[in-house]
């Protein structure tokens, strides 16, 4: 029966090894597969360093490198199944392109709450001068609509829905099934953008 113990919280009782060539890595993996953990904690005194290193290089952020690379050696115990030596001859790749993974996860979840900590809360009154805003933008087209394609989906589906269809923020926020703050965020950029792209057109325009 497998044992549900992590296999890195047991590197420290491992003796100390002679392994001084990464050559020793596919035979470590092969073994890893089988759910060895001996061969888990061999595979982690040999090539932490090494992938600490990599994590920082990628991610600028010692603290972050050191969790990240503990994910690393994570993901290899519990995924070791998926690494194919007919695939990828070279196993110290392979754990590299984890690592690479992780640290992309990581920047993908920190650009997540940076979005979220830029998001307009739900309780912050509306302009109210949107509508006379819009009014202006409609005023100049033909650019209105290459303003209207400039715009991301999201913004551009909630403009519709506002103006065009005349849906109140807390219809549209219902209908597509987001927060109520996500749907003022991407009205404020969608108008914000428009009127920049409008702007820039107007200026094009008066070129001789």
């Amino acid at each position: 029966m497998e044992s549900n113990t992590d296999p890195l919280m047991e590197v420290v009782a491992e003796p100390m090894l002679s392994i001084d060539s990464m050559a020793a890595v596919p035979a470590l993996m092969a073994r890893i597969k089988n759910r060895e953990q001996a061969a888990m904690a061999e595979l982690y005194m040999l090539c932490h360093a090494k992938v600490f290193r990599h994590v920082a290089y990628l991610i600028r952020d010692d603290q972050a490198a050191r969790d990240i690379t503990q994910d690393v050696f994570l993901r290899i115990w519990r995924y070791a199944s998926a690494y194919d030596p007919a695939k990828s001859s070279n196993a110290m790749a392979w754990i590299n392109q984890v690592a690479r993974n992780q640290v992309l996860t990581e920047l993908a979840r920190r650009k997540r709450r940076q979005e979220d900590s830029d998001e307009i809360p739900e309780d912050m009154p509306d302009e109210g001068n949107e509508s006379e805003q819009m009014a202006r933008m409609t005023a100049r087209s033909p650019a209105f609509a290459a303003a209207m394609g400039s715009l991301s989906p999201s913004s551009r589906r909630v403009i519709t829905m506002r103006f065009f269809a005349d849906q109140s923020l807390a219809e549209i926020a219902s209908e597509l099934d987001v927060p109520l703050g996500t749907v003022k965020t991407w009205l404020h950029r969608g108008l914000a953008r428009m009127k920049t792209a409008l702007e820039a057109g107007n200026l094009e325009s008066l070129k001789p």
